[in-house]
């Protein structure tokens, strides 16, 4: 991980880490120049320091979520917004199909 990469696939990178420990893993993260981060995790306090944008999966369909801020990653599968997704209006923070 201390490598120099250009994308970093992570899957469930805090499932056995201490507070501290994911603290430093969010602080690495977010301190990367150039670096592309991939990240499967259910960890959305973790995601809302980490992310700056999410795909999600479901039905066979890719959905690329885009947030404007830190924090706001949570927001994108909050329950009021996942009701509208499915009912088949706009989600606010969905931008396009990939």
């Amino acid at each position: 991980m201390l490598m120099k990469a250009d994308i970093m696939l992570l899957d469930e990178p805090t499932n056995h880490l201490d507070v501290k420990n994911v603290a430093w893993l969010e602080d690495y993260l977010t301190h990367l120049p150039d670096v592309t981060s991939m990240v499967v995790s259910h960890d959305s306090g973790f995601l809302d320091h980490v992310c700056t944008g999410i795909i999600h999966y479901e039905n066979r369909k890719l959905k690329h979520y885009r947030v404007s801020a830190w924090g706001d990653c949570s927001m994108v599968f909050d329950a009021n917004c996942k009701l509208k997704h499915q009912s088949g209006s706009a989600c606010p923070y969905a931008h396009q199909a990939v």
